[in-house]
């Protein structure tokens, strides 16, 4: 289980912990806590409103970021190649647009009544 998967086997509830990819970027503009963001130039970001075009997310824990400042970036975990460990490499070449992000069922408030 990583995060990026939907949970479908567990009961709410069950809990588990992470060992999410990060990585120190710098951002080019005022960031929010959880906007998407994707790398332009190395290791600086820009935010984006396209979930396809997203690397990562701010630390959705942290506070606004302002232009220049670093801060963690929380890294799309379909971009890491080969096993996540704290030496880890991120390919942005290749893109992720075939799988898209796991998008939920609209909820049927009726269930089908």
């Amino acid at each position: 289980m990583h995060l990026g998967t939907p949970p479908e086997d567990l009961e709410p509830g069950e809990k588990d912990a992470f060992h999410a990819p990060a990585v120190v970027a710098v951002c080019q503009q005022h960031l929010n806590p959880g906007d998407s963001v994707r790398f332009t130039n190395g290791f600086e970001v820009v935010k984006t409103e396209d979930v396809f075009d997203r690397h990562g997310i701010v630390d959705p824990f942290g506070g606004w970021v302002e232009s220049g400042q670093r801060f963690w970036m929380l890294v799309n975990p379909m971009l890491i190649r080969g096993r996540l460990t704290h030496n880890f490499d991120i390919n942005v070449s290749q893109g992720f647009r075939r799988r898209g992000p796991y998008i939920p069922e609209p909820y049927d408030e009726c269930a089908g009544c």
